[in-house]
């Protein structure tokens, strides 16, 4: 596999609890009457972003994430956001995972540049919901298009005209939606379909 820039994360989180509702959120300590808990965030900060890319964004890029995911069949956009790296709605990457009329689990690659969108779509029920999904999601964006891969499957290769300049804001993971993650990797070149597909 070509060398590249690789963050390697693993994220476990042990503490029981009973709650209603399809799926299960952040362990909340209480003494047996209903509390709420603002959302938790997990991201890749900009100052690790820019060493990781010697202080600039990248013309290719390729992202894995490895893991599992819990969710419910809301019929909606963004059931689940695995990936946000967002400085406006006019320049952005985002991987989400939509549950909306027949989709029970279809993948969406989104990448805007300037404000002309690009998307590239897995097949409707790519996943299932249920608890603890196993889930391997890839991005390939080079100058001329994107290509999204959800366990090995490719959405095939989308035209756009290229990647936003995306340094200056945090890498959001999961930002909507409860996951495990195994790990998440991201490369500064476009790696060849076959080579990524040896990393899944």
């Amino acid at each position: 596999m070509p060398d590249g820039n690789s963050i390697n994360i693993v994220l476990r989180i042990g503490l029981p609890q009973v709650e209603s509702g399809g799926v299960s959120t952040s362990p909340i300590v209480s003494t047996g009457s209903p509390v709420s808990v603002a959302a938790e965030s997990l991201q890749i900060d900009t100052p690790a972003l820019s060493s990781a890319f010697d202080g600039a964004m990248p013309e290719e890029l390729t992202l894995l994430i490895n893991g599992t995911v819990t969710y419910a069949d809301e019929d909606s956009f963004n059931t689940v956001k695995l990936i946000e790296w967002r400085v406006s709605s006019d320049d952005y990457l985002e991987i989400s995972l939509d549950t909306s009329g027949a989709e029970t689990g279809e993948v969406n690659f989104k990448s805007n540049l300037g404000g002309v969108f690009t998307g590239a779509q897995s097949a409707p029920d790519a996943y299932s919901p249920g608890t603890e999904v196993h889930f391997s999601i890839a991005l390939i964006v080079t100058a001329t298009a994107i290509e999204g891969f959800c366990n090995g499957v490719s959405t095939g290769q989308i035209a756009h005209g290229g990647m936003a300049d995306l340094l200056s804001a945090p890498t959001k993971l999961f930002p909507v939606g409860n996951a495990t993650l195994k790990d998440i990797r991201l490369w500064s070149e476009a790696l060849p379909a076959a080579d990524l597909l040896q990393a899944i």
